[in-house]
């Protein structure tokens, strides 16, 4: 195996020969070895000698150490070190542009290339972290093709996601995604219901709700392939908020009951899909069981250290129940999404405008101002 980077020797000198144009025929016979030996070699079925190895590398004017990549396996270490700890990420990058001058083969340059694009990236240089992962794309679908390997078409399909994104280029995005599903479907469920979740927010993000549901149930197959409580959970809970976006309550219902079921043990998860229940019950009517849902759930939640979810059960319990003392409740909450304690204020305004209460206005309207830089658009005055 190489260093670092894991390739089998058999494949390392398979890519160098399709690099430099040279048959697989052609060089066995430069060699000197049997045709059907050699390939036993690049194929990994038989053990490549040293001296075998130095007159391979000898007739391709490299060293052995270029082919086992020994020779740079400290830079190549140190710039992966790095990128993980988020540290001399400058470092990084000039390493991971020196080490790809000499890279060979698809695999080492795909490995780089991704290295010099998330340095990029964490750099907030986002145009050249967006280069470097478009250059890195075809490198890693030669590796896909040529070996079967779904892992690094998977990495690299998750940085162009985050690329596009950031680009706000979701045609391109979903034309992506749209040519790698394919790929991914036979391979590893959890990297295909990743895909089919990213197509689904990108078809969401573009108003294309009836593809957004196809993809998201998708999704939900995938992971209940993979047969992991936790993935098929958060599954069913974005099958649910699919279909209440679209209006159809009572099956937003039953998956979000299968998913509350599912993710029992996973609070976090758990009263985030109490709260899309609660609102799936108010739609149907059904006032009394969202209210006792509500309450019996802010019970529960005081067991965890989770103030955003405790934030969000106190204003359904505020809109549920019609209860300013809930909504107050969040502003004693620290570390909130300032979103949140919008919604306080905004629910508060209302109360007190309904109570006539002047005074009560004039207090939250200036709370709002913490929170909102331009709180006229969303206030009326007293």
């Amino acid at each position: 195996m190489t260093p670092g980077i894991s390739i089998p020797l058999g494949r390392r000198i398979s890519e160098i020969l399709h690099e430099k144009g040279i048959s697989p025929n052609a060089f066995s016979q430069r060699i000197g070895m049997g045709k059907d030996t050699f390939y036993s070699c690049i194929k990994g079925d038989r053990y490549i000698k040293p001296s075998e190895l130095a007159l391979m590398a000898s007739k391709l004017n490299l060293t052995s150490d270029r082919i086992l990549q020994r020779d740079n396996e400290k830079e190549f270490l140190e710039v992966r070190s790095l990128l993980e700890r988020k540290v001399n990420i400058q470092r990084a990058l000039e390493l991971a542009q020196h080490l790809f001058q000499s890279a060979l083969g698809w695999t080492e340059k795909f490995d780089l290339l991704n290295d010099i694009g998330t340095a990029y990236h964490h750099l907030k240089d986002y145009e050249q972290a967006h280069r470097a992962w478009v250059a890195a794309l075809p490198y890693a679908e030669k590796i896909h093709s040529a070996y079967g390997e779904y892992e690094r078409l998977f990495r690299i399909t998750k940085n162009l996601i985050i690329s596009y994104t950031q680009r706000n280029d979701f045609a391109k995005l979903t034309q992506i995604l749209a040519e790698m599903e394919p790929s991914f479907e036979n391979s590893n469920p959890d990297y295909a219901g990743a895909l089919s979740y990213s197509h689904a927010m990108v078809a969401l993000k573009l108003g294309d709700k009836e593809l957004c549901r196809d993809k998201l149930y998708q999704q939900l197959r995938f992971n209940q392939m993979m047969n992991v409580t936790r993935a098929v959970g958060i599954a069913h809970h974005n099958v649910s908020y699919i279909e209440y976006l679209l209006g159809n309550y009572e099956v937003a219902r039953s998956h979000s009951e299968k998913a509350m079921d599912l993710l029992i043990d996973f609070p976090d998860l758990y009263f985030e899909s109490v709260k899309d229940f609660v609102r799936i019950l108010w739609h149907l009517d059904q006032f009394d069981l969202a209210k006792e849902k509500v309450v019996t759930s802010l019970e529960s939640v005081e067991q965890f250290n989770l103030p955003e979810a405790r934030a969000k059960l106190l204003v359904l319990k505020a809109l549920t129940h019609n209860d300013a003392t809930s909504a107050e409740s969040i502003f004693s909450i620290g570390g909130l999404d300032e979103k949140l304690y919008l919604l306080a204020c905004h629910f508060l305004l209302d109360f007190c405008r309904t109570a006539n209460d002047a005074e009560g206005l004039l207090r939250y309207y200036k709370i709002m101002k913490r929170y909102d830089k331009s709180p006229l658009s969303v206030w009326e005055g007293i």
